[in-house]
Order: C-alpha cells, then structure tokens, then sequence
C-alpha cells in the first residue's frame, strides 16, 4: 500500500519471479501498465523483504522504457513486460516483452539499488508474443513459449535461437502461456507447461 512505499508500483503486473538477497527471498514483477490507459506500464520491480510478519521492505525500480500497453478498452488484451525469470549463475533478470516481441536482460538484478538500463537479448522473429521464460538446467540457456503461435523457443543468454518447436499445433493459437523446467533422475531435461486449450 501508499503507506509502505508501494503507491504506484503495482500496475497490471503479469509476471513474477524470485531470488536470494541475504538470505531472503526477494520478489520481482513487470507492469504491463494501467489496463485502460496504459499509464505507468512498462517498468520492472524488486521487492527485497526486511523483516517479518508482517512482511515490511522496500521497492526498487529496476528499469523503466519497456513498452507498456497502449490505450485499450479491456484489460483482457493488455501487453507488455510479462514473462520473469532470474538467473543467479549471473546475477540477471530475464523478461518477455510481449508488446514488442522481446527478451531484455535486466543486469545486477538482484543487488542493484537504482534503475539500470535493460539490455535486448533478441526482438522479434522468432518470438511471437512471449509469454512465459524459464532457464534449461541443463544448459543455462533460456527457454520462452509463444502465445501467438505455441512454439516453444530455447535461445542462449547472448541471444542466439538454438531450438525450436511447436508444443500444440494441431490447436488454434494462444495456447500457452505458463512454463518452468527440472531435470529427471536421469539428468534430462523436463518441461512442464500449461495450455489454455
């Protein structure tokens, strides 16, 4: 709330992600911006909790400039920053822009104190509406699923597309939207996935 230094920073948030900051969990989101209007989109957060319960801390604006969701009538079809995941083997914040087909890098994620400048890590074909990213365990690289097309896209973290396949396509498009991955027994890689259809 206001009161605890949150006014204005919770703005048609999509996404989430976590990481370790001395010891304790800390909390990141995008803001797609105001539903209606737009207004106050296109920014990430980090929440870095203090004490609790109840929970006290303070946000940090990790970066702004992303492209926010223009005017619309519905919040339904609102874009923007929305898929998160953090990368502790480099200290990075990774997030889907799906307002502009992008992946940015967001560096020193997790231990920087004022906004930073995101940085592209790959813009448009082959992404088609990101939605959600993960990290392949087995590899480091990251792993996005297509809203618009239902493809699943691996790319390294310099940007390069490494794989990619169709995850529903005998089903209408806007299929996927949830994503995370873990090894099995055997060290292979396991990927668990929603589909809205």
């Amino acid at each position: 709330n206001a009161s605890a230094g949150f006014a204005n920073v919770f703005n048609g948030v999509w996404g989430q992600a976590i990481s370790d900051v001395g010891g304790k969990v800390a909390f990141y989101w995008p803001n797609a911006g105001n539903p209606t209007s737009g207004a106050l989109g296109g920014t990430v957060y980090r929440f870095d909790p203090l004490a609790g319960p109840p929970l006290t801390g303070t946000p940090t604006e990790l970066t702004s400039g992303l492209a926010p969701t223009p005017a619309l009538s519905s919040a339904s079809t609102a874009v923007g920053p929305r898929g998160m995941v953090f990368d502790p083997a480099n200290n990075t914040l990774y997030v889907t822009d799906d307002a502009n087909n992008e992946i940015v890098a967001i560096p020193n994620a997790n231990t920087a104190t004022t906004a930073v400048t995101a940085m592209k890590v790959l813009l448009g074909t082959p992404l088609n509406t990101p939605q959600q990213i993960t990290l392949n365990p087995t590899n480091g690289d990251l792993l996005v699923v297509n809203g618009n097309d239902n493809n699943l896209i691996e790319l390294t973290t310099a940007g390069v597309v490494v794989a990619e396949r169709n995850l529903a396509p005998t089903e209408g498009v806007g299929a996927l939207f949830g994503l995370t991955a873990t090894t099995d027994a055997g060290g292979n890689l396991v990927i668990y996935y929603d589909n809205a259809n």
